[in-house]
C-alpha cells in the first residue's frame, strides 16, 4: 500500500513501530533491535546514575499525604537510526499544588524562530543544529518527587 501526499510518498510497510512497552523492547524479535533497545535502556540508567537524579526510599518513608507516581518507559527511533529510551514519570498521577507547582516546558516561541532565520539569512550566517541527548536531565525541580520503580 503506497500513501501519497503533497509532499512525500512512503511505504506503510517502511515504516517502523517502536515498541510500547519494557518488556516489549527488551525481549524484542529481531535480535539487533533488541540488542539496540537494551544499548538505549543501559544508556539511560547510565546517564540517569551518573547526574544522581534518584535516591530509593521505602514506602513507608514516603511523606503523609504525597503520592507515588507511577513511571513507563517510551521508546523512540529517530530518523537517523538512533534507538532513544526514556524513562518517565507518569504525570497524569501527580497532584496539583502537592507534587507540582507549576508545569512548562521550555520551547521557543515560532515568532522567534522566524526572527532567528531571518537573521540568520539577511547576513549570511553559518548555522549548526545540536541536539541535547539529555537535555530533559538538565532541569532542576523545586519539589521532590516520589516514583515508582520500574
Amino acid at each position: 500500500m503506497i500513501v501519497e501526499t503533497a509532499h512525500f510518498a512512503y511505504n506503510m510497510v517502511d515504516i517502523v513501530k517502536d515498541p510500547e512497552s519494557f518488556d516489549e523492547a527488551y525481549n524484542h524479535p529481531e535480535a539487533n533491535k533488541k540488542v539496540m533497545w537494551r544499548r538505549a535502556i543501559l544508556k539511560e540508567f547510565e546517564e540517569m546514575k551518573a547526574k544522581g537524579l534518584w535516591e530509593t526510599f521505602q514506602k513507608l518513608e514516603i511523606l503523609n499525604g504525597r503520592n507515588c507516581i507511577n513511571s513507563k518507559w517510551v521508546f523512540k527511533t529517530k530518523r537517523n537510526g538512533i534507538f532513544r529510551a526514556r524513562l518517565v514519570a507518569c504525570g497524569y498521577s501527580q497532584i496539583p499544588g502537592v507534587d507540582f507547582q507549576e508545569s512548562y516546558a521550555l520551547v521557543i516561541n515560532d515568532v522567534t524562530f522566524q526572527i532567528l532565520l531571518v537573521t540568520l539569512l539577511t547576513w549570511n550566517l553559518v548555522r549548526k543544529v545540536i541536539d541535547i541527548r539529555t537535555a530533559f536531565l538538565h532541569g532542576y525541580l523545586k519539589e521532590t518527587i516520589f516514583m515508582k520503580i520500574p
